[in-house]
């Protein structure tokens, strides 16, 4: 049998794909996108210059050009996440992350940025790119986020810690979520997933020491490919463990 990571199997069941002895995942994958379901994919897979960045650069471009006070702005939905200047009148500082709700919040708030995205692009297909690191594989900050490196480059910010913006590769313990992915029953699993969390911001965020070293959340992988592009890097189904590019 075709062997079927965690991201492909959420994707299989949801869709009623799975069967044995299948031929592969990949088309149960296209079939799935044809029928209307949103597929996410492993950034390091995309084209810098393909359909799907140059979409997510035009949504970003335009959301922020909007007012902050537009729920839809990129500055509002940053700070339905977190922000230390909150507007009045305005949803803020909601993000669960000391709470049992920290998963199931975050598939919440992706859900519904990934649809004002997805209008603000005018592109219908969009559906946010995961940001697939692993610890044998590629866990630098990728290409379309830091080159340019210029104000043309909507995906590019010069506040990220200086290293990262070079393309500075995590260490491969930073990204390894072994630990977490190992535990079987769901207290002990959140309990190590939640204490990784917050550094992904630190680090890329530019408020770590460098080189980054502590632990962050992965994209969901027990195991890794060279290039990031293989078994853990297949398509993950909107909803499937992921660490979409996303502001806050």
């Amino acid at each position: 049998m075709t062997e079927m990571n965690r991201r492909e199997f959420v994707l299989a069941t949801a869709s009623g794909l799975v069967v044995v002895g299948g031929t592969g995942i990949a088309p149960r994958l296209a079939a799935a996108a044809q029928n209307g379901m949103h597929v996410r994919h492993n950034v390091y897979c995309l084209n810098p210059a393909g359909r799907e960045i140059a979409s997510y650069k035009k949504a970003v471009t335009v959301m922020k050009a909007r007012a902050p006070t537009d729920p839809t702005s990129w500055a509002a939905q940053a700070a339905i996440h977190g922000t230390l200047t909150p507007l009045a009148g305005m949803i803020t500082n909601q993000c669960k992350h000391g709470s049992r709700f920290f998963l199931s919040w975050h598939r919440i708030f992706l859900y519904y940025f990934e649809k004002i995205v997805r209008a603000a692009a005018g592109d219908p297909a969009f559906a946010l790119p995961y940001w697939g690191y692993t610890p044998t594989g590629q866990r630098n900050l990728p290409v379309s986020f830091r080159s340019p490196a210029s104000a043309a480059n909507p995906l590019f910010v010069a506040g990220r810690h200086a290293a990262i913006n070079a393309g500075t590769p995590l260490f491969p313990s930073v990204v390894d979520a072994g630990a977490a992915l190992a535990e079987l029953g769901f207290d002990a699993f959140f309990s190590k997933a939640r204490r990784t969390a917050p550094c992904t911001s630190r680090w890329v965020g530019g408020w770590g020491p460098s080189p980054p070293q502590r632990r962050i959340r992965s994209s969901g992988c027990t195991t890794a490919t060279s290039t990031g592009c293989g078994t853990c890097g297949s398509p993950a189904a909107v909803g499937a463990p992921t660490r979409p590019m996303r502001p806050g």
